[in-house]
């Protein structure tokens, strides 16, 4: 987001992480812009390890964002 507008005050985040080789995957949904890093720590049990994340973000007028990310994981 570049800048705050009424629409993007209030909005709501779903954060989805998830390790395919080890069968692993959590979701977190949260009012903030901080990622549940806490939670992430027992995803992976292999490493090095691939986690796919996907963001939705959706502002207070219903429009909906979305963002992909693969993210490599070392112990």
């Amino acid at each position: 987001m570049t800048h705050e507008t009424h629409a993007t005050r209030s909005m709501l985040w779903l954060w989805t992480g998830e390790v395919a080789a080890d069968g692993q995957a959590i979701a977190s949904s949260a009012p903030g812009r901080k990622v549940p890093c806490g939670r992430l720590a027992g995803l992976a049990k292999n490493f090095p390890a691939i986690m796919h994340m996907r963001l939705y973000g959706m502002n207070a007028n219903g429009k909906v964002y979305t963002m992909d990310a693969a993210l490599g994981l070392n112990k």
